[in-house]
């Protein structure tokens, strides 16, 4: 067996939770079978895999790690819970995301990342004092066009943040030539790690 690099791992497991949020948000708000009580098996989970990357520009691989990930969403109350409501949450923001990722040619199922970031909560700040929807540290925020004061957060702006999150995007697929894992998990850890 050959011995994955630390790169490699690292890749694999910070792209693992997005990945099982892609697979469980593109079920569930199609269906909610996936959000209910009880855990989902390896089969199932890539069955779900082979059915959310159909057309997708974003691949899916189920793993252990992803089955842990996903199961500690679905097979959980908490999880659950949180699933539930930010797939509620999301109604609100859909229309408006699911235009400006087409617009950008992106796919669809970037709308996954806010669902994972934030449950999308707009305001919702983190112990890294990221905030909105997307989870907007400060420095990228302002790298990206939006203020960040005490009067102003335009991170709390879901179409600004929208924005800013879709050249963010752009910039990391350019940088990482199109690897969508190596941009996930540029967005959700900055590129330079």
């Amino acid at each position: 067996m050959m011995c994955d690099s630390v790169g490699t791992r690292s890749k694999r497991m910070a792209v693992a939770a997005a990945a099982a949020f892609m697979l469980m948000a593109s079920a569930a708000y199609a269906s909610r079978s996936a959000v209910q009580d009880r855990t989902v098996t390896l089969d199932q989970a890539q069955a779900m895999a082979k059915t959310a990357s159909e057309g997708s520009s974003i691949p899916l691989a189920v793993n252990e790690l992803v089955l842990k990930r996903l199961n500690r969403f679905v097979g959980t109350p908490e999880g659950r819970k949180y699933v539930r409501e930010g797939l509620d949450r999301m109604a609100h923001f859909r229309p408006m995301i699911e235009e400006k990722l087409s617009q950008a040619g992106y796919p669809k199922e970037l709308l996954a990342i806010p669902l994972f970031e934030s449950g999308y909560h707009n305001g919702r700040k983190s112990t890294h004092s990221a905030a909105g929807i997307w989870q907007f540290i400060p420095q990228t925020a302002r790298r990206y066009g939006m203020t960040v004061s005490e009067r102003l957060d335009d991170r709390l702006d879901p179409a600004k943040e929208t924005d800013a999150a879709i050249s963010y995007y752009g910039d990391m697929l350019k940088l990482f030539k199109n690897d969508w894992l190596l941009t996930l998990k540029a967005y959700n850890e900055g590129e330079s790690r």
